[in-house]
């Protein structure tokens, strides 16, 4: 059983050692649409769907983390922003128009300095 564990362990590591390194960027075109593309092929460039999460180790406004949800390049659904103070900002977005915009006051959030 042992031998099993750290033979399947072995592979597991060895198989994520070799993974490519991730080429991709992101570019927001002049028409608002956020696009994704392999680094230096623009050929490949189309537009993004999917989340994305950006976080922050302090900013001056207080700015912590950022959640998007994009559909065909466009903004759609909630985007939601949390602040140091507790305060969270939610946006709801229709193929890339708001919508709305909601304040609500939570707890706050710790904010944890990079390395």
């Amino acid at each position: 059983m042992r031998r099993a564990f750290f033979y399947f362990l072995s592979l597991y590591i060895l198989g994520c050692g070799f993974q490519e390194p991730w080429n991709t960027q992101w570019i927001e075109g002049e028409d608002g649409i956020l696009y994704v593309q392999k680094i230096d092929k623009p050929e490949t460039r189309e537009p993004y769907t999917g989340n994305l999460t950006k976080e922050y180790g302090g900013r001056e406004d207080g700015l912590v983390k950022e959640e998007y949800n994009y559909q065909y390049g466009k903004m759609e659904g909630v985007q939601i922003l949390w602040y140091d103070d507790g305060v969270r900002v939610e946006k709801n977005y229709k193929n890339g128009k708001l919508l709305s915009t909601d304040k609500v006051k939570g707890k706050p959030i710790k904010v944890v300095e990079p390395f």
